[in-house]
């Protein structure tokens, strides 16, 4: 399974395929697309392949605070893991035990333990 974003579309590239943007999966083999979440960017599996990662507040522009939220595969069970004002991305390592982000045009990486709670 692959999972993926399908963008809303700009005037530089044109608004074709854009009806309901979002985060998809699509078997690996081919096949159709399935919606998971309608909001978020830079999608991926959680190291267990049971959740999905993503990012929500815009890439560079958009909302100042920034978070790392998960919804498992059926687009359930939302969670948010780390949020970050000022925040430019948020990456999750592949095991998800750390986390690396750009705050204020500098790059950091520190521990990211499930706690259950937040992260700020």
């Amino acid at each position: 399974t692959i999972v993926l974003q399908k963008e809303s579309g700009n005037n530089d590239q044109g608004h074709t395929f854009s009806v309901r943007p979002g985060i998809y999966t699509i078997p690996a083999a081919g096949g159709d697309l399935t919606l998971v979440q309608s909001d978020g960017q830079f999608p991926e599996f959680s190291a267990d392949g049971k959740r999905i990662l993503f990012q929500t507040g815009g890439t560079y522009f958009g909302s100042l605070t920034k978070e790392l939220k998960s919804v498992n595969l059926n687009g359930e069970d939302e969670k948010t893991h780390v949020k970050s004002k000022y925040a430019n991305r948020l990456v999750a390592s592949p095991d998800n035990n750390w986390i690396a982000f750009i705050h204020l045009h500098k790059v950091y990486l520190a521990a990211m333990p499930p706690s259950g709670q937040t992260l700020d």
